[in-house]
């Protein structure tokens, strides 16, 4: 995982010249012990991710949003008005949104994962820190992602279990997002995301955001929360594969995928959540023969050059492309589009085998994961920003 960024060198000079003096207004009148620098502009700025740059280099405006660790108790934390004040009061430098939070608020915060805009897998820069609060922060995040925890695994059902991995590896592959229930049983969340998207509508929203990235958005602004919706479930479903590496089909399934190993194409019953005309839809055609019969196996492949992090960190930054007319292309960088794509339909058909199978079975997934016992991994290894 990326070290945490601490320089704004990226931004121009006016931009870096706002910053400043937001960040010294805020020393002043707060005497904060973090501030954060949120957003996908943590890594580019704001004039590359505007279509008209002629225009903004005449009308200069700004906008940020920036998290503010103040200290228990402090009366601003509970003063509304006094906030909006204060956010009016750095209208000079730039339009500016204040989040909020005392460093155990962000340290819940951080361990749910449930809020999308401040996670461990959000971008951004440190503008300022005393006392080492963000180390303390990380730390006990890091502290609570390992704490021992027991699962009881059903005598009838097959229990799939992550991979070994050292105590560093804990870090980046903890699924953030997912609730202990969730982690605990990932196939339920499998089930879920299949429940709201069936197959061929997934490949179609994963071709259509990919199209939006190397150009404008392919849909109506009023479906941008759709497209929202549909990034954070992927990223649920990524996190619930991760736990699910080497997963194993239940017996019953198995009998039948061993019993169709001669035939040219599996029962349809195999791969498709009802019967109609339609089942060639949800054919996995990204996936070998022997990958349709062991789903497990295509999730160790995914996480094998990549880790959980850099596979979030990469969701995240062609999210933020998608929503813009801003390119890789425009700001120089290199992506490999084609295989990316190609990746995420292999997770999408992975995953949509174990919900049929799961459907077919009669329910009630059991898929249980034991989090490991013991060790902390470093706070480095959970640094809030890629």
């Amino acid at each position: 995982m990326k070290k945490l960024k601490s320089s704004i060198d990226h931004f121009t000079g006016r931009e870096q010249q706002a910053l400043h003096g937001i960040c010294k207004h805020l020393k002043e009148a707060l005497q904060p012990l973090l501030v954060l620098y949120l957003g996908s502009l943590a890594t580019t700025t704001l004039r590359r991710n505007l279509s008209s740059i002629e225009k903004n280099a005449m009308d200069f405006r700004l906008s940020r949003e920036l998290l503010v660790v103040l200290p228990e108790g402090a009366p601003l934390l509970s003063d509304r008005a006094g906030l909006r004040l204060l956010e009016q009061s750095l209208s000079p430098h730039a339009h500016v949104r204040l989040m909020l939070q005392t460093p155990e608020g962000l340290v819940r915060q951080l361990s749910s994962g449930r809020d999308a805009r401040v996670n461990l897998h959000s971008q951004a820069i440190v503008l300022y820190e005393r006392a080492h609060t963000l180390q303390k922060i990380i730390q006990r995040v890091a502290d609570a992602a390992v704490r021992p925890t027991s699962v009881h695994t059903p005598a009838k059902t097959s229990v799939a279990t992550a991979p070994e991995a050292g105590v560093g590896d804990i870090a980046s592959a903890f699924p953030v997002r997912l609730s202990a229930e969730e982690r605990a049983d990932p196939l339920s969340v499998v089930v879920g995301f299949y429940r709201l998207y069936d197959l061929p509508e997934v490949r179609m929203r994963i071709s259509s955001w990919m199209e939006s990235v190397v150009g404008s958005p392919v849909w109506p602004v009023a479906e941008t929360g759709l497209h929202l919706d549909f990034y954070v479930s992927l990223c649920r479903l990524l996190e619930s594969a991760c736990l699910l590496r080497g997963h194993r089909p239940p017996p019953r399934i198995a009998q039948q995928l061993e019993a169709s190993v001669g035939m040219t194409l599996p029962p349809q019953s195999l791969y498709c959540p009802h019967d109609g005309v339609d089942a060639w839809d949800y054919f996995p055609n990204h996936l070998s023969r022997a990958e349709l019969s062991a789903p497990g196996e295509v999730f160790t492949g995914l996480f094998t050059d990549r880790s959980l992090s850099v596979w979030l960190e990469e969701l995240y930054r062609l999210f933020s492309y998608s929503l813009t007319d801003c390119t890789p292309a425009l700001i120089g960088e290199v992506w490999d589009l084609s295989g990316l794509t190609t990746r995420l339909h292999r997770l999408a058909e992975a995953c949509h085998l174990l919900s049929v199978w799961e459907r077919r079975a009669g329910g009630a997934s059991a898929v249980l994961i034991s989090v490991p016992p013991s060790g902390h991994p470093p706070a480095a290894r959970l640094a809030i920003c890629l």
